[in-house]
């Protein structure tokens, strides 16, 4: 007794209580801990990170995917995808119908041009004229060409939008039948002659007759 008495000090006698307390604390919390019963409320904010988490033990069945907004990036996503499809859509549209000269709405004959009339059963397509999608304008029908004007053979006029480049005359040979499509900003004889379509023959045969529009 005297020599354990003798070298036990106040320091030596508090580090083992202390260790004693540290340790056994610890072996109960890990052996005494009731299961579920660490919550929310017991775990510090910001203790559980990333890197703590072992690999594999979250999946899709621990997240309430309801409860999850789209991410913006997503979203963005989700509107090109939609507006590729449309135009991609609209490219392969249908081009626009007929706008037949004459009609309501539509350019009129000029010089006394007209539609050629048929007999019978046998009716030559009206003349008119539309643009697809690629902005390629189509002339169509047979016109008999006016000659009452200052240039004989006007049959009628583009409107803005339908004509040749500004500047530019269209020459179109079919057979022995010769059309002229003038661009916008074209006069000859002191006469604007802006989008005029013109024949040198007494009948025009129009379809067939393509050009690109001015954009």
């Amino acid at each position: 007794m005297r020599r354990l008495k003798g070298k036990l000090s106040y320091a030596n006698v508090m580090v083992t209580i202390l260790a004693f307390i540290v340790l056994g604390g610890a072996a109960y919390a890990a052996t005494k801990l009731p299961k579920n019963s660490v919550g929310t409320k017991q775990i510090k904010n910001g203790a559980v990170t990333g890197i703590k988490i072992k690999k594999g033990t979250i999946t899709g069945t621990n997240i309430n995917l309801t409860k999850l907004g789209t991410v913006p990036s997503a979203s963005n996503a989700t509107t090109a995808n939609t507006a590729t499809t449309a135009s991609t859509a609209n490219a392969l549209s249908a081009p626009e119908a007929l706008r037949l000269v004459g009609a309501s709405g539509q350019p009129s004959f000029l010089d006394g041009s007209s539609n050629i009339s048929g007999e019978g059963a046998i009716q030559p397509q009206p003349v008119g004229f539309y643009k697809d999608h690629e902005g390629i304008v189509h002339l169509e029908g047979t016109a008999k060409a006016g000659k009452e004007g200052a240039i004989k053979g006007l049959i009628f006029t583009l409107p803005p939008g339908y004509r040749p480049p500004s500047g530019i005359t269209q020459i179109f040979e079919l057979g022995k039948d010769e059309v002229l499509v003038f661009g916008s900003n074209v006069s000859a004889l002191g006469q604007d002659l802006s989008g005029d379509v013109y024949s040198l023959e007494e009948m025009a045969h129009l379809s067939g007759i393509t050009f690109r529009a001015q954009s």
